[in-house]
């Protein structure tokens, strides 16, 4: 879990770093969708191993209302509304992501610790 943790903060953090400098340099409205799709698709990925492996996603866990914005947004997307959203709230929903991973990631380290003492 911790490598699979470590994998997904550290190439979310390198992936939008790396599209927002690339963004900043070319000014390319086209590279700001693949940045979406890319990233976008590596949270979702995470989303769904957290999910199937029940990691983080207990009971009033941040995870857990994540998953669930990102489902009623999806459902939302038939009618319009979600696609609206999201075009706007993709940017600042990849940052939340990657500080829930890094709030995880921070908790398993801890764990380790508390085990040395």
């Amino acid at each position: 879990m911790k490598l699979f943790k470590q994998f997904e903060f550290y190439s979310s953090v390198l992936l939008i770093l790396a599209f927002f400098i690339s963004w900043l340099i070319t000014h390319e409205g086209g590279l700001l969708f693949t940045a979406y799709y890319v990233v976008g698709a590596l949270h979702v990925t995470g989303m769904i191993v957290h999910a199937l492996a029940h990691w983080f996603t207990n009971t009033n866990s941040l995870r857990l209302y994540y998953h669930w914005l990102v489902v009623i947004l999806l459902l939302l997307t038939p009618l319009g509304i979600g696609l609206w959203i999201l075009l706007y709230a993709a940017p600042f929903m990849a940052i939340v992501y990657t500080w829930i991973c890094w709030r995880e990631l921070r908790a398993l380290q801890l764990k380790e610790f508390v085990h040395l003492k």
